[in-house]
C-alpha cells in the first residue's frame, strides 16, 4: 500500500524532496528503503510517460497523414477546389498539420527522455 501511494504522488508529480520527507515524517522510513521506493516510482512514472507518449505519437502521425493526404489530393490528383469551402478546408488541415507536428516533436522527446513536467495524466 505504502509503494503505491510514493507511485501514486510521483505519477502525479510531487518532488522527490516531498516525497521523502513524507516518508520519513509519516512512515519513518529513510536511507536505502526510501531510495527504493523512489526508484520503482520514477520507473512507473517514466513507463506511463511513454506509454502516453507513444499513443499520442501514433495520432499525430495519422494527423500529419491525413493532412499530406489532402494536399495531394487538392494541389496533385487534377480534382479542382475553388471557394470559400475550399479556402477553409486549406487553413483547417494547416492548422490540423502544424498542430500534429507539434505533438509528434514532443511526444517524441518524451517518448526517447520518459520524462515530462507535472503530472503524467
Amino acid at each position: 500500500m505504502l509503494r503505491q501511494q510514493v507511485i501514486s504522488k510521483i505519477h502525479w508529480g510531487a518532488r522527490q524532496q516531498e516525497v521523502t520527507e513524507w516518508l520519513e515524517e509519516q512512515h519513518g522510513i529513510a536511507g536505502p528503503e526510501a531510495e527504493r521506493l523512489l526508484k520503482e516510482a520514477y520507473h512507473a512514472r517514466r513507463k506511463a510517460v511513454r506509454g502516453r507518449a507513444l499513443i499520442r505519437l501514433t495520432f499525430a502521425i495519422i494527423g500529419i497523414a491525413l493532412v499530406v493526404g489532402f494536399f495531394y489530393i487538392r494541389f496533385f490528383s487534377g480534382l479542382i477546389f475553388y471557394g470559400p469551402r475550399s479556402i477553409i478546408a486549406t487553413a483547417l488541415a494547416i492548422a490540423l498539420g502544424g498542430y500534429s507536428f507539434s505533438v509528434l516533436v514532443r511526444s517524441a522527446l518524451q517518448l526517447l527522455t520518459g520524462d515530462t513536467l507535472g503530472s503524467v495524466d
